[in-house]
This record gives C-alpha cells, sequence and structure tokens, in this order.
C-alpha cells in the first residue's frame, strides 16, 4: 500500500522525516519500500540528542510512531517491545519510540512502563512503523498498525528476512 502525504496534512511526521520543508510547503511525499531512510534527529528520553546515523549501518532500526504517552493503545504497544526486547535485540534490532511529549513525560512513562528502548521527542501525526536496514533503506512500512501486535510483526518480518 502506498500512500502519499502532504505537508498540511500531515506536517510533523514529514518534516520529521524529510528535514528542510516549512509547514508552507506543499511538497508530496511518499516514503516507500526501498527508498534511502531519511535522516533525522529527535531529543531521547534523557534530554540528549540522537541521530539515525548513529545506528544505521549497525543494526536495523525499528522507528515506530505512536500518538501519546499513557494512554491505553500506545501503554500496550510499548509493554509488547518492551517484552520482546531481547528476541528483538538477538536479531540485531534496535527500537525507537518517538511521539510529541516532552522529555519528562518520556521519561516518566519509560520508567512506568519499564521500558528496555529510547523513546524520542518529535511530533507525531499517526501510529506508523518502519525498519530501516543496514544500508539505510526502508525495508518495512506498516500505516496500519495494530499496537499490540507491532512488534510481532517486526520480529517475523526480520526473520524471514534473515532466513533468505
Amino acid at each position: 500500500m502506498r500512500v502519499t502525504m502532504t505537508v498540511s496534512t500531515f506536517g510533523a511526521l514529514i518534516l520529521l522525516f524529510v528535514g528542510n520543508l516549512s509547514a508552507q510547503d506543499e511538497k508530496k511525499v511518499d516514503l516507500k519500500v526501498g527508498d534511502t531512510a531519511p535522516v533525522f534527529s529527535a531529543t531521547d528520553d534523557q534530554g540528549k540528542a540522537w541521530k539515525t546515523t548513529d545506528l544505521v549501518g549497525k543494526k536495523f532500526v525499528v522507528v515506530y510512531f505512536y500518538p501519546a504517552d499513557f494512554t491505553s493503545g500506545c501503554r500496550a504497544q510499548a509493554q509488547k517491545f518492551r517484552d520482546n526486547m531481547n528476541a528483538l535485540n538477538d536479531q540485531g534490532i534496535e527500537v525507537v519510540g518517538i511521539s510529541g511529549d516532552s522529555v519528562v513525560t518520556h521519561a516518566l512513562f519509560k520508567e512506568a512502563e519499564q521500558l528496555n528502548f529510547t523513546l524520542k521527542r518529535e511530533i507525531t501525526a499517526a501510529r506508523w512503523t518502519f525498519i530501516i536496514g543496514l544500508d539505510g533503506k526502508i525495508l518495512y512500512k506498516n500505516t496500519r498498525v495494530n499496537p499490540v501486535d507491532d512488534s510481532k510483526q517486526v520480529a517475523e518480518f526480520i526473520d524471514k528476512l534473515q532466513q533468505k
């Protein structure tokens, strides 16, 4: 499935993935499997800068966007990634959760849910999951995420990829 977004519709998400667009731009962005993943940076749950370039080429990077900390679906999604983190790490996967919540809220959420992966602060407009491959290309894109099944689907995708 191909999803085309305009900045006016999903401005924050596009700005995150494209970088230099302004909210007034009417350019369309269509991130597809096989595209080179946009380079971006965000502030993590400790208030530190984080860049995709720090991981791409070293690990598979799972970037999942979610609406807000402490909501039921987001809590379930985070818990499933937490519970599956050992298996995901064994597959060479780094998980990054991104929402628009503050660094303080992320830190509270991470502590309350005992999360074992990093949360980043960036404004998002949808619940999406991407996997960025070792070559920096988008390997997987899910725009219809089921929060409870997301980590399982990611693990299954990487498992199939590694069996090839």
